[in-house]
């Protein structure tokens, strides 16, 4: 597998349409009385984590590359047909 990147569930806790308000999978959590903020400790390990798999330079360099090469056809035509797209 090559990753291409680390990804939350959800920033903060938030209604889900299953469950309602009752999970929570937010990495900050949210008080719905007060709506007061507090991270949570999983926000630090995630954290810890992507500081640890950051790529060095020439690796991400040669990762943009590639995908230039592997979507910058599919990037071109999107913006032939929305061009307020980028």
């Amino acid at each position: 597998m090559n990753p291409r990147g680390y990804f939350t569930w959800s920033l903060v806790d938030n209604l889900e349409w299953a469950f309602g308000y009752s999970k929570r999978f937010g990495i900050v959590h949210v008080d719905f009385d007060t709506q007061q903020r507090t991270s949570r400790d999983s926000r630090l390990e995630y954290a810890r984590i992507i500081a640890s798999h950051r790529p060095d330079p020439s690796r991400a360099q040669a990762i943009q590359a590639q995908d230039r090469l592997r979507f910058g056809g599919l990037m071109e035509q999107r913006r032939r047909i929305w061009p307020c797209a980028g």
